[in-house]
């Protein structure tokens, strides 16, 4: 059994020891915090998500996609997040990956459905532990506008609204991808 830090912190090599795949928790800069099961339409929204990545990532070799897995951030190991999505480039996978533990690697884009239960300060330190890792791009979906908030680590953004019938193209560089919001959020909107 993993032991507290004296001031408190636990590592994430600790954190593995005492959670597993499962928990609803996350490590955030050596704190244990709960995360809430997330409802059918967040849960809905994730799975479209993951469904349309992947059909993209079938023809662009160079990338995978993973769900809800934790990731170690940032070199002091205090930090273990898990996105709702992550585009992954094999070429900064570390390999081979270890089954049932916790992988140290900065994804190129993270998307996060937003949660009711989230606070703003919430979001925005999510946002700061991945753009401190390195991350590309970070994408926020709103359920409640349906709208996608596409944050580069500069501060620069963009909104994209399903009511103005936007397309989201090649995010990134990551030529071929295409996100049409209204094929997006049309299921979701008919569970309302």
């Amino acid at each position: 059994m993993a032991s507290v830090t004296e001031a408190g912190l636990i590592t994430a090599d600790e954190f593995a020891e005492l959670f597993g795949p499962d928990d609803r928790v996350e490590l955030v800069h050596g704190k244990i915090v709960n995360r809430m099961a997330p409802d059918p339409f967040h849960g809905n929204m994730v799975g479209l998500l993951c469904q349309m990545f992947n059909e993209w990532a079938e023809n662009h070799d160079d990338y995978w996609i993973y769900s809800e897995s934790g990731t170690i951030l940032n070199d002091s190991r205090t930090t273990v997040r898990c996105p709702d999505l992550a585009v992954m480039a094999y070429a900064d996978t570390p390999t081979p990956l270890e089954r049932g533990k916790f992988a140290r690697m900065t994804p190129v884009l993270v998307v996060e459905v937003l949660s009711l239960s989230e606070t703003n300060s919430d979001r925005a330190q999510k946002k700061l532990d991945w753009f401190g890792d390195g991350l590309k791009q970070y994408w926020e979906v709103d359920l409640r506008d349906f709208s996608v908030r596409i944050e580069q680590p500069d501060g620069e953004s963009q909104t994209f609204l399903e009511s103005h019938g936007e397309i989201i193209r090649n995010p990134f560089g990551l030529d071929g991808l295409t996100i049409d919001l209204q094929r997006l959020f049309r299921k979701v909107k008919r569970l309302q």
